[in-house]
């Protein structure tokens, strides 16, 4: 899967690893039309031609709840949730495990 022109113009945040792939984060606000699930999973891993690598797997809130920010140190790749939910993810896979909750 590549990336859409849509989501190409939405990156609002890259990450770029050692690997050469980037791990991105979609900015949707004001995109009404989108559905909850493109909303709550708008963290991608990608290659230099915009291949999808992988798109973050985590719980799926009733509302729509997207990443507002992704951060890495060292090989620890963290992202936050709208409503404070923070998470761990696995850089090689993308799956995200809730961790703790912030305001």
């Amino acid at each position: 899967m590549k990336l859409t022109q849509n989501q190409i113009d939405s990156i609002d945040e890259t990450i770029s690893l050692d690997s050469g792939k980037k791990i991105i984060r979609l900015d949707y606000s004001g995109e009404d039309s989108l559905s909850k699930e493109e909303h709550n999973f708008n963290v991608f891993c990608i290659d230099d031609d915009n291949n999808v690598i992988w798109r973050i797997e985590s719980d799926s809130p009733e509302k729509r709840d997207s990443f507002v920010s992704i951060d890495l140190e060292g090989d620890k790749l963290t992202a936050d949730r709208f409503f404070g939910g923070e998470y761990k993810v696995e850089v090689s896979t993308g799956i995200a495990e809730k961790v703790g909750w912030h305001k």
